[in-house]
């Protein structure tokens, strides 16, 4: 007789073997059937996410971004232009910050008459530079480009004038490819405040320039302040440099940060000193190779003091609001003591010359939320430039003053005045040397330059026709002219184009502005660079 447990057993027993058998055929006959899908998923997967994250890492690498899982910060001096070009003219458009650093100022067609327009909302980016800088900004609604916070722009009227008697040479009109990207001061986050502390006594007279009887003839280029800091590129650009009699290095003392060692107590206070090279050494090692060294000192825009001392703010002088954050008061007693005491110091270290850049007044404002005229703008600065030039003569006098100006000056100088305050013959006795910055890149395409009726190139036309308008505004201080020409987005043709015209003008100096520092394209020309005869020896 069977066991009565035995049957039961077996069929539990047949039951769970027939259970796995139906199991493991299901999941043979699956894995027969998607044998490469858990694997292929996994690696189109893989693959596709390395994909996008180069695409991506390519994208902002090209935008001047950093993707730091793909993408390999870009060095400051890296020129991005070549990797997108479109992207490049488009940014340089609405890109009033340097910058820029330093730009020429932009213009458009001309209209009868010049109009006022008021543009959209929008606070200015950077910063940045920065840059000596340019560019009276053009409505949003005709450029396309970003308009700061309630701006009240100008619109630049070019003056109809005959051809200059220079020799006209059928060129084909080079049309470059302009970039910049200007560099910004750095604003504290949380700012030191200090006493206010009384202003210096300005002389009731005016101090002037001492005579001089040739034109400025140094010829340079101009460096960041990271650039100095390389020792290997600044050397080796010295030694190049250093072959051409007259030539200078143009760099970056203070925007914002000092960036020498200072014992400036205001900058002290406020921690606005960053040492990033030394000063004496870079003086010593330009002056062993006969190259002048000249201090870029970024002057009225200055978010690191304006936000540290907010009494130091433009302010419109009937209800005392602030039009902002970034610039500051050329006249307010702090502004000139804080700049005396940087300035003091420069002159001290031997520093040839000191180069004053953004010397003016705002334009991404309202002009009515500031509330001066262009002629009580000019006061405001020449309070400033009067300080300086008191200083250097303390000192002893051997550092020259500069100052860096709008090129649309030279063709309608009443109307671009106004917004700007730059009354350049007014101020002329103050200083030695003035450089507007006429970058052909920063005129509106189609203005201004008519190739059937103006001479060579729009490179060549554009650097003439500013410096002959500014030698009419001078008159007899006309041989302190020294513009900054473009150096970005050009061929050896724009370039020589630019210093012919710069020598067919009158004048004998030039300064390369590149906020890149990437002068590869000068240094081909160097060795065959020759002044006129006008210029001396």
């Amino acid at each position: 007789m069977p066991d009565m447990f035995s049957q039961p057993d077996c069929s539990l027993t047949e039951l769970q073997r027939s259970t796995h058998d139906a199991v493991e055929q299901a999941l043979v006959s699956s894995r027969r059937q998607y044998v490469f899908g858990v694997g292929t998923l996994t690696l189109c997967s893989f693959v596709g996410f390395l994909m996008f994250g180069l695409g991506a890492s390519i994208s902002l690498f090209q935008h001047g971004q950093g993707f730091p899982l793909f993408a390999r910060q870009a060095p400051e001096d890296f020129d991005r232009g070549s990797l997108n070009q479109r992207h490049v003219e488009q940014q340089a458009q609405e890109y009033e910050r340097e910058r820029l650093l330093h730009a020429a100022p932009e213009s458009v067609p001309a209209v009868e008459p010049p109009a006022v327009i008021d543009a959209p909302a929008l606070e200015e980016p950077p910063v940045s530079v920065p840059v000596p800088e340019e560019i009276v900004p053009v409505p949003s609604a005709e450029t396309g480009a970003t308009v700061p916070e309630s701006m009240e722009e100008v619109i630049p009227v070019p003056v109809e004038d005959a051809p200059p008697s220079v020799p006209s040479p059928e060129v084909s009109e080079p049309s470059p490819d302009d970039v910049m990207i200007p560099e910004e001061p750095e604003v504290p986050e949380n700012p030191v405040p200090v006493e206010e502390v009384p202003a210096p006594e300005v002389p009731v007279s005016l101090p002037s320039a001492p005579a001089v009887s040739l034109p400025p003839g140094e010829i340079g280029v101009f460096f960041t302040q990271t650039s100095v800091k390389n020792d290997h590129y600044l050397l080796e650009t010295l030694d190049r440099l250093g072959t051409l009699t007259g030539s200078a290095l143009i760099f970056n003392v203070k925007a914002g940060k000092v960036f020498f060692h200072s014992a400036a107590p205001i900058a002290g206070d406020l921690d606005l000193i960053t040492p990033v090279y030394d000063l004496p050494a870079v003086i010593r090692q330009a002056r062993e190779r006969g190259v002048t060294t000249i201090g870029r000192f970024v002057s009225l825009k200055d978010p690191n003091l304006a936000q540290a001392l907010p009494e130091t703010q433009i302010r419109h002088p009937k209800t005392g609001r602030s039009v902002g954050n970034v610039w500051v008061d050329g006249s307010n007693p702090q502004v000139l003591t804080h700049n005396e005491q940087i300035l003091r110091e420069l002159v001290r270290a031997g520093i040839d010359e000191i180069n004053l850049d953004y010397i003016r007044y705002p334009t991404e404002y309202a002009q009515a939320s500031i509330g001066l005229t262009g002629k009580e703008k000019a006061d405001h600065i020449e309070a400033f430039l009067t300080m300086a030039r008191r200083v250097i003569d303390e000192e002893g006098g051997h550092t020259k003053l500069g100052i860096s100006t709008y090129a649309i000056l030279g063709w309608n100088f009443p109307v671009n005045f106004e917004p700007l305050g730059q009354d350049i013959a007014r101020f002329a006795p103050l200083v030695d040397v003035i450089s507007p910055m006429a970058y052909p890149a920063t005129f509106a395409a189609g203005s201004y330059y008519n190739p059937q009726k103006h001479p060579r190139s729009r490179m060549y036309y554009l650097v003439y026709r500013t410096l002959t308008g500014y030698a009419e505004l001078l008159g007899d201080q006309a041989y302190k002219l020294r513009p900054w020409i473009q150096g970005y987005g050009i061929t050896q043709k724009n370039l020589q184009d630019e210093i012919d015209a710069v020598f067919d003008s009158g004048s004998c100096g030039f300064t390369i502005w590149n906020a890149s520092n990437e002068y590869g394209t000068f240094m081909k020309m160097l060795p065959e660079l020759k002044r006129p005869e006008h210029c001396g020896k």
